[in-house]
């Protein structure tokens, strides 16, 4: 049996059966022995700064996926800037965020990624594209990485966010891959429980569940380290990779997403499944936004575009709430309908319109002017952000 079928059996177990892991209560202190525990793994990952594992991880709610692979990792301070390699096989649909079914079912196909901390390539075999750019026009490519690198291995400070939280707790022990760990179960203060299985002799993580039932944030995965080594030798050539004859080269550098750049031509979905290119809009502003349910600035962002939708509904201007990255149990239209939102909606389902935006984090807002460039561009939320794109709208239409 493979390594990976036992990790397999090893996620659907922790997911199928909730006497796993989510039944643990409440804790209300820091316990000095589990606070110790998580202490030596900090110190434990500073000290390792070459890491090679393989992997397996299965989530769902906003964190679903499925992805098993192999990794190399030799950190600095950031994502950014580490050197990451990595292979992984994954749903061929919706950037590998795909609810679990019948993996005979579902199309998969084979990613690798590889980032020497400057320079950052993408090779999708499937799609037989290599994509390739600097590190800081190319970010949203790290994309790949977030399910399979723990930001732990790849930050200075690994579990400095979780050594602050008010509720840890050593709830046991359990062997992992060979290796007899001690589990510390953490509360952040965004409601996440996590449990992590640290190696009883070297501290390492082997292993991480999490579960967040908060309304609006529900998530769940369980993440499967094996074959965890620290004195790994990396080769430059580890963090690179060469386009093969045939595949499609595209250079993210070139692709400027800012103000003054065209914007990207897309083709989003109706909430009844057909399309909307657009192209459509052309001659007209367009305000994008591109949000999830599961994101707490878009929850306080939609209401500022709502109003200025009512605010524009005679002028030459679409709104768009552009649905991305979002938990395949929601219903976008339902929770629309429940905030009373009441711009137009419509669907990026595989996220490559996210892509298309270098998004790497939400909600994203893009202003785009009648001739179809880009005259405004904002991440995440702040108090003058509906004053802001109100100016941008009544400029673009002079």
């Amino acid at each position: 049996m493979t390594h990976f079928v036992l990790m397999s059996m090893l996620i659907f177990s922790f997911l199928e059966n909730e006497a796993v892991g989510f039944s643990q209560e409440e804790v209300s202190s820091r316990e000095p022995k589990a606070v110790a525990i998580l202490q030596e793994a900090h110190q434990a990952l500073k000290a390792a700064k070459n890491i090679s594992y393989s992997f397996s991880y299965r989530g769902g709610g906003w964190m679903v996926g499925d992805f098993r692979g192999s990794a190399k990792v030799s950190h600095t301070s950031n994502r950014f800037n580490s050197r990451l390699s990595i292979s992984m096989d994954m749903p061929a649909g919706n950037g590998g965020r795909v609810a679990f079914s019948d993996e005979n079912v579902i199309e998969r196909k084979s990613v690798q990624l590889a980032s020497d901390g400057e320079k950052i390539c993408v090779l999708d075999k499937k799609e037989k594209t290599y994509t390739f750019g600097a590190t800081d026009k190319a970010a949203h490519l790290f994309f790949y990485s977030y399910y399979v690198v723990w930001p732990q291995l790849v930050n200075a400070e690994p579990f400095e966010n979780e050594l602050k939280a008010d509720n840890i707790k050593r709830v046991g022990t359990e062997v992992m891959n060979g290796v007899l760990c001690d589990i510390v179960y953490v509360v952040d203060p965004f409601g996440s429980k996590t449990w992590w299985y640290l190696g009883s002799k070297d501290r390492l993580p082997r292993a991480q569940k999490l579960l967040n039932d908060s309304p609006g944030r529900e998530a769940n995965f369980f993440f499967v380290v094996n074959e965890l080594k620290t004195e790994t030798v990396f080769s430059p050539e580890d963090f690179h990779l060469q386009a093969p004859d045939g595949f499609e080269s595209i250079n993210e550098d070139l692709r400027p997403i800012e103000v003054g750049a065209a914007a990207p031509e897309l083709i989003l979905h109706t909430p009844g499944g057909g399309p909307a290119a657009f192209s459509t809009f052309m001659g007209r502003v367009t305000v994008l936004d591109f949000w999830a349910s599961w994101c707490p600035p878009c929850w306080s962002v939609m209401p500022k575009i709502d109003r200025l939708a009512q605010e524009f509904s005679d002028a030459r201007v679409d709104f768009i709430a552009v649905n991305t990255w979002e938990n395949p149990q929601i219903n976008p239209v339902k929770y629309m309908t429940e905030k009373s939102l009441k711009y137009r909606l419509l669907y990026d389902e595989t996220g490559s319109a996210a892509m298309a935006y270098k998004l790497t984090t939400l909600p994203g807002i893009f202003v785009i002017g009648p001739s179809g460039k880009i005259v405004y561009s904002n991440v995440g939320d702040r108090p003058e952000l509906e004053d802001e794109i109100r100016t941008i709208i009544q400029q673009a239409l002079r």
